[in-house]
């Protein structure tokens, strides 16, 4: 069994005791990962949907800022070798409105690379909103209900609308604002990033 393999194994094996509800072991499986490598973007992903189920919101995205950023940097790797899907990317960022890019690019360069990931923005929104759930609506409410039993393997709904309106907007603007660009300039892959 190669290394991606034995990865894939132990993330499986968190996943598993994520959905029994056993997150201590969970959170075990997904480190032993990141250990043998710390640029696989899940394993830092699944953390963070682990410490958002036990409330710990602040690890929680803390471990998403850090899978943007390995996102971030996997794709300019990606792009340096001419990897086919890299295309795909580019042509997103191409497709994408300039007033959007231009408002990213005045930070930072490589920032238009977060307008092409809705994955790590919608994860991270819904866990800084947890962070203030007194300004939450019923309806943020019952959204919430329903993604974290989504994360917990059960049948859910949540509303992909309240995610594009809400939860992606504010996830991307926590990473662009929070993201250490001079490190992705760099390639910076460090397993301890510290946000």
């Amino acid at each position: 069994m190669n290394t991606q393999e034995q990865i894939t194994e132990i993330l499986n094996k968190g996943v598993t005791e994520k959905r029994k509800g056993n997150y201590s072991q969970a959170l075990n499986f997904y480190s032993k990962a990141n250990d043998l490598d710390p640029t696989n973007i899940w394993t830092y992903y699944n953390p963070a949907k682990v410490q958002f189920l036990m409330g710990e919101f602040i690890n929680s995205a803390q471990n998403y800022l850090k899978a943007g950023h390995v996102s971030i940097v996997n794709m300019l790797n990606r792009i340096d070798t001419g990897d086919p899907i890299s295309m795909v990317w580019l042509l997103q960022i191409d497709r994408l409105a300039i007033e959007e890019r231009r408002i990213f690019r005045a930070t930072h360069s490589l920032a238009e690379f977060l307008l092409i990931d809705n994955n790590t923005p919608n994860h991270l929104g819904r866990t800084l909103t947890m962070m203030r759930p007194k300004q939450m609506t019923s309806v943020i409410q019952n959204d919430m209900r329903e993604y974290t039993l989504g994360l917990q393997g059960k049948n859910s709904k949540p509303n992909m609308k309240i995610d594009e309106s809400i939860f992606e907007p504010l996830g991307r603007e926590y990473l662009l604002n929070n993201i250490n660009w001079y490190q992705i300039e760099q390639r910076e892959l460090n397993p301890n990033l510290i946000y």
